[in-house]
């Protein structure tokens, strides 16, 4: 998290969004999301358990996408 309270992730193959395909930054605005500490937990037990997470959201630029829902895939 930076000083402005946003949770960044990072991915070197991008996370594959149609739109946004190259964007290898997710990213979570605190204060704009009431579950981003719920969003914060899926992604570290995704990451621990090997599990793929997917995002909607907006494509910000061509390097960040901007989060307003995950979702942890099958292991």
């Amino acid at each position: 998290m930076d000083n402005s309270g946003i949770y960044y992730f990072k991915s070197d193959q991008g996370w594959g969004a149609p739109g946004c395909k190259d964007a290898q930054h997710l990213f979570i605005v605190k204060h704009e999301t009431p579950t981003s500490e719920a969003m914060l937990s899926l992604v570290l037990s995704s990451q621990a358990q090997n599990r793929t997470i997917y995002a909607r959201g907006n494509c910000k630029d061509a390097a960040h996408f901007k989060v307003t829902q995950l979702y942890q895939g099958a292991k």
